[in-house]
């Protein structure tokens, strides 16, 4: 949707809660930020607010809380309750997909720019690609074969 849309323009300056939503507010997206990171390493962008607030959604109705709000105020304030629930809020915001080519771009990267590189490297030192190739897929306790691939 453009912003020259018909539908966009009266919803341009509004906002969530201007919906009926209510929003969690920064501080309580920073605590989650902070949870994520300590307990996964994963950083949250500021834009992910709101995905952060969809996600937890269901486990604020889950448990009869009005919105994520309380969600987030219940595992602050409750020790054994965010023990308990750690594991199905990180399972909640994290992106279960383990699947490795799930990015095609990644590869199409390494085919059309790092490995021509690597290519062009190996040439000027008198050596082939697989040779290249062949010596870190050695030294790797659990080599991909990503040549294979591309």
């Amino acid at each position: 949707m453009t912003e020259d849309s018909v539908f966009y323009k009266p919803f341009q300056n509004m906002t969530e809660s201007q919906f009926g939503i209510t929003t969690i507010s920064d501080e309580e997206f920073q605590f989650v930020k902070s949870l994520m990171y300590k307990e996964t390493g994963i950083f949250l962008a500021d834009h992910k607010k709101i995905m952060v607030q969809s996600r937890l959604n269901g486990r604020a109705k889950h448990f009869g809380l009005k919105n994520v709000s309380e969600y987030i105020g219940k595992l602050r304030a409750d020790h054994g309750f965010f023990n308990s629930e750690l594991t199905e809020l990180i399972n909640r915001i994290t992106t279960n997909k383990t699947d490795f080519f799930r990015e095609n771009h990644h590869f199409e990267f390494l085919r059309d720019t790092f490995f021509p590189s690597i290519e062009e490297k190996a040439a000027k030192n008198g050596k082939k690609f697989s040779e290249f190739g062949l010596a870190r897929v050695q030294r790797e306790k659990n080599p991909i074969r990503l040549q294979l691939h591309v």
